[in-house]
């Protein structure tokens, strides 16, 4: 089920200049092509250390839902 925002966001990328068909197709599936240029436009290295940050954040996540289930019981 589509949200409203998604919706929105295509609108958005709509704006964005169509680079052919396949960007187009893209963004009709729902593909953040901002997103995607904006990591795109990061070096090898910015993109390593975006991966690495965002790992440690699912980690973290993880270990303080294990927490709260715990807790819970």
């Amino acid at each position: 089920m589509e949200r409203d925002d998604d919706i929105d966001q295509r609108k958005q990328f709509r704006k964005m200049p169509s680079y052919g068909p396949d960007w187009d197709a893209a963004i009709e599936f729902g593909i953040n092509m901002a997103m995607l240029e904006s990591n795109l436009a990061m070096t090898m290295e910015e993109r390593f250390h975006q991966s690495c940050l965002a790992t440690k954040q699912m980690y973290e996540m993880r270990a303080a839902y294990a927490d709260l289930r715990a807790a819970d019981e």
